[in-house]
């Protein structure tokens, strides 16, 4: 279902914008720029389930997800060599305060993985940006 799918592309675009915009703005976003990433990442994977019309699980677990894909194409087992997973910390964790301390490396690091899972799924489903005018 391509519509679902740029659906989520396109929420995770906007995660990812947010993202880059905070980076820059001040150190006291580092929580919500690696929150945002971990976003991002997690609906550009789901946008990949819904665009092959596969069951999208309600969770946050960025392994998981990228396991669901792979029963779908092996090849996204690549994306665990850029520790796709540390992403997962963010989801919840943040928000309870259960990590006691980011560093704007992390943030670095968790948008450099967001950007990477993104041109991995542009890879595989190009048409994602058919209406984009920026890609």
């Amino acid at each position: 279902m391509i519509e679902d799918a740029k659906i989520l592309f396109n929420k995770a675009e906007k995660d990812l914008h947010l993202a880059k915009h905070l980076i820059y703005e001040d150190e006291e976003f580092i929580e919500a720029i690696c929150f945002h990433c971990q976003q991002a990442a997690e609906k550009y994977l789901k946008s990949y389930l819904s665009y092959n019309n596969k069951e999208i699980k309600r969770t946050h677990e960025v392994i998981d997800i990228i396991k669901d894909c792979e029963q779908l194409d092996v090849e996204f087992i690549k994306l665990n060599e850029i520790e796709t997973g540390k992403l997962t910390r963010y989801a919840v964790n943040l928000r309870y305060d259960d990590i006691p301390f980011i560093t704007i490396e992390d943030a670095n690091e968790a948008l450099y993985v967001a950007e990477q899972v993104r041109s991995f799924i542009i890879l595989k489903i190009p048409e994602l940006l058919a209406d984009k005018k920026i890609n």
